[in-house]
């Protein structure tokens, strides 16, 4: 497809090919042509791709093996500690923050000088211990996530709940150990991790072409944002007919009987 004059192709398509590219070992195995940054790219939903997902990375990650000895013994520590004790809970940005005495008694029951120092497997203890106490104050099961079973009933995994939808995110994980740590938490055996190996974002893969455009209906609002951050500028295009639609202000009623009462009337 990408060989034809037009390519009509997704903007997350379009980056993970991009990314794809970059990880190939031949030139034979790559789908974008060399010149693909010199093509003339139009943005359909301009404002929603270039600036709303602007900051949101595209990821390309590969499957490691997780210490799960080190996921049990720091979720068997998470339940020792107490909140505003050893650590506080931001539950707006869904982080926890050891204090002081949370590091202090972190590390002499884990019988080490500091949870920043690289252990002898390469790994400090650190990012386990914080993993460990957001599993168990941030995520409750059956609200965010869930326990995947087989026909048999046994559990096989987590399973991630769409806040929005109610529904299990097939294939979805929480990445930079979150994931086990929530499986250790259950009980379940820990799976393997996922590393990052390639990732770039909307605004650095669409800032490669050398001529970018886009069109989309509510770009006024977003003018001075596209024309700082790309160097676009916004054209307002005049419909072609009269514009039939009639706004009236919003009206507010203090109760939902006054509201149904003012829609029979309308």
């Amino acid at each position: 497809a990408y060989g034809c004059d037009v390519v009509y192709v997704t903007n997350s398509e379009l980056g993970f090919d991009y990314l794809r590219d970059h990880m190939a070992l031949a030139p034979s195995q790559t789908v974008l042509s060399k010149e693909f940054e010199d093509c003339f790219c139009i943005v359909d939903e301009a404002d929603s791709v270039l600036i709303d997902e602007a900051r949101t990375p595209l990821i390309l990650s590969e499957q490691v093996p997780a210490p799960a000895n080190k996921y049990k013994v720091a979720s068997q520590l998470a339940s020792a500690p107490k909140e505003k004790v050893h650590y506080t809970v931001d539950l707006k940005n869904k982080n926890v923050v050891l204090n002081q005495d949370g590091y202090l008694d972190s590390e002499r029951a884990l019988r080490v000088d500091n949870l920043f120092s690289i252990q002898a497997d390469g790994e400090a203890w650190a990012p386990f211990v914080l993993n460990a106490l957001k599993a168990k104050e941030l995520f409750k099961k059956d609200v965010e996530y869930t326990i995947l079973k087989d026909d048999s009933g046994n559990a096989t995994g987590v399973g991630i709940i769409d806040s929005f939808t109610g529904r299990v995110l097939d294939g979805r994980r929480w990445s930079d150990g979150l994931h086990q740590s929530i499986e250790a938490m259950e009980g379940i055996e820990v799976s393997k991790r996922s590393k990052v190996i390639a990732k770039v974002t909307y605004q650095s893969l669409f800032r490669m072409f050398t001529r970018l455009a886009g069109m989309t209906g509510t770009a006024m609002a977003d003018a001075s944002e596209l024309e700082l951050v790309y160097g676009l500028r916004v054209t307002p295009v005049p419909t072609a007919l009269p514009i039939a639609r009639r706004d009236y202000p919003d009206v507010a009623f203090k109760t939902r009987e006054a509201a149904n009462q003012a829609l029979v009337k309308e």
